[in-house]
């Protein structure tokens, strides 16, 4: 073990890892509830159940996935999973012990029972990771139940840190964040310093199904924050999406007729888009899967990558290796030090209101370079 000070105590030796807006529903009933209900359906049980309190510290790590094909995706693509590993690791090795309920495609009639089953567990501590979780209602419902833990409402709290990669999302509860807005901006900047003028975001429709383009919206407005610094946009407010999404730069792909998580098609859809224009020298990706679909459809049509056109992707998946891109890395095992280290030290007396927002960090590759003549 070590002690970072200021920081908390986390083992010598760690894991490997690569670096809504919520309609009013009325709180669960559930919040009032003094015993604990049947299970329900879950992924993954770390550890056996105990209705007794205890003051090791026992901390339930809840992943909702509600996305039907996520049970089905490689741990590397699925950040809310990859966390939840990184953090229950870090939790054993510190002697804490932990249960882990992952969810795949609930439904808003098992949200009570859900909540009711951690009250009954004998949990003292809840790292709340927020996955996918699609229609507003379940959102509601889940933050609704979240935040009434955390502070008590209809029972006796149960202290809880949130992790989130969307900043805008975070709850009034102590929060891990991810600042993607700084990602985006860090990428164009990039670009922008490179020599490049003619950038584009090419990324996907905001209103894809079961919400998967939402988070695209952090990165376009600090994709645009970035040109207006450097007078490549006029300067405007972007409160709301329909501002911040008001932008000839930005390129959105399809995701096509098929069902499914399809970054690819979306890529493959939004390749051309970027490519029409030989004056575009830079592309800011909102992904690295659609980053690989741009690099392929270039060198398809005979642009050369990165010295007719430099593409920056995001999140720094394994794939961003294989095709030494520029990326951003996401430090999803940061993000777990950090709320494991929030959840073992928090003070359930407190209000506990922090917000950690995590630094992103440019990875510079080979798929940038200055624009050739």
């Amino acid at each position: 073990m070590e002690r970072i000070p200021g920081k908390g105590t986390f083992p010598r030796n760690r894991p490997n890892a690569e670096p809504n807006n919520a309609v009013p529903v009325p709180l669960p009933s559930v919040l009032a509830a003094t015993k604990p209900s049947a299970p329900p359906t879950v992924r993954t049980v770390i550890a056996p159940v105990h209705a007794e309190r205890s003051e090791t510290p026992y901390v339930v790590i809840s992943a909702v996935l509600n996305l039907p094909w996520e049970k089905d995706r490689p741990i590397e693509e699925n950040w809310a999973q990859r966390v939840v590993l990184a953090a229950e690791h870090s939790l054993q090795k510190l002697g804490a012990r932990t249960m882990v309920r992952n969810r795949f495609g609930v439904e808003t009639e098992d949200i009570d029972p859900f909540f009711e089953y951690i009250i009954g567990s004998g949990a003292n501590r809840i790292l709340f990771v927020q996955g996918n979780i699609a229609e507003a209602e379940r959102v509601a419902l889940y933050e609704n139940g979240v935040v009434a833990l955390h502070h008590g409402i209809g029972r006796n709290p149960i202290p809880v840190v949130q992790v989130t990669t969307n900043s805008y999302g975070a709850l009034p509860v102590p929060s891990i964040t991810f600042d993607s807005e700084l990602g985006s901006l860090i990428a164009t900047r990039h670009l922008l310093d490179l020599g490049h003028r003619r950038i584009l975001f090419a990324g996907a429709r905001i209103d894809l199904p079961l919400g998967q383009g939402a988070w695209i919206v952090s990165r376009v407005r600090g994709f645009r924050r970035a040109l207006q610094f450097a007078g490549l946009e006029r300067s405007v407010r972007m409160h709301s999406v329909e501002e911040i999404m008001d932008t000839p730069n930005f390129v959105a792909g399809e995701l096509g007729p098929e069902e499914g998580p399809t970054w690819t098609r979306i890529g493959r859809d939004v390749a051309p888009k970027v490519l029409r224009d030989p004056s575009i020298t830079g592309v800011v990706a909102g992904n690295d899967t659609i980053a690989a679909e741009i690099i392929r459809a270039a060198r398809e049509v005979g642009r050369r990558v990165p010295e007719d056109l430099s593409v920056v992707g995001f999140d720094n998946k394994l794939i961003s290796t294989d095709l030494d891109l520029t990326t951003i890395n996401v430090p999803f095992e940061q993000m777990a030090e950090e709320a494991v280290n929030a959840i073992l030290e928090i003070d359930p007396r407190a209000e506990n209101k922090a917000l950690l927002s995590i630094k992103p960090m440019l990875v510079r590759r080979g798929s940038t370079c200055p624009p050739q003549g």
